[in-house]
């Protein structure tokens, strides 16, 4: 889904909005399938091209750190590329 599902939508609503950027809202699944998305090099820089923001609610994803509390933080986990 975040290879080929949100690259279509994003071209769907960039050719409704030509001179607009994107603020990406993703809950569970939809967070989930953006995160793989930014994750592939190959799309880094056309997420970056129609992307202005990303908002990514209760993603379906563990992340595993070294201190396994994200340096003390809780909550809001900041993305940016």
């Amino acid at each position: 889904m975040g290879e080929h599902d949100i690259p279509a939508n994003l071209n769907f609503i960039k050719d409704a909005n030509p001179n607009k950027r994107v603020t990406y809202i993703g809950y569970a699944q939809g967070a989930t399938s953006m995160l793989y998305g930014l994750s592939l090099k190959e799309k880094a820089v056309y997420f970056r091209q129609l992307v202005d923001e990303v908002v990514l609610l209760a993603p379906c994803i563990f992340l595993d750190t070294p201190d396994h509390n994200m340096g003390g933080q809780q909550g809001a986990i900041s993305m940016s590329y």
